[in-house]
């Protein structure tokens, strides 16, 4: 059975946003850290269009892999959002590495950054957790 023209295209535009709206979440989720909490809101706003989209598509009846890459998309923009949380939960050890990180340099710098930025994670984990 063909797809109605119309349908197709207004499908293929709702798919079309939710790409377009994955981009834009995952570049804002590599910016210095207080501006990737941004990628938190765009998260939320893919994950509602990635959920219109699917419906989209389900209703259409499409075949082929369309179905598969958006609800692929979907886990990967709820996978991200899972990550992103969790650097809101330990803000100030997230703070307190972009600082470091603005300062260093040269590698060994940015190694030395990267050394205390796991030591304060797994503090973190230890205080909150009791592990």
């Amino acid at each position: 059975m063909p797809v109605d023209p119309d349908t197709l295209r207004a499908t293929t535009r709702q798919v079309l946003h939710f790409g377009l709206l994955m981009l834009v979440t995952l570049v804002t989720s590599s910016l210095a850290f207080p501006w990737r909490v941004s990628s938190l809101f765009f998260a939320a706003v893919t994950i509602v269009f990635g959920v219109r989209a699917m419906r989209a598509v389900w209703r259409a009846r499409l075949g082929g892999a369309l179905l598969p890459a958006v609800a692929v998309g979907l886990g990967l923009t709820a996978t991200m959002s899972l990550s992103m949380l969790g650097g809101l939960a330990m803000w100030d050890v997230e703070l307190d590495n972009q600082q470091c990180l603005d300062g260093a340099i040269t590698v060994a710098a940015q190694q030395e950054c990267a050394v205390q930025y796991e030591q304060a994670r797994e503090e973190w984990t230890k205080d909150r957790l009791g592990r």
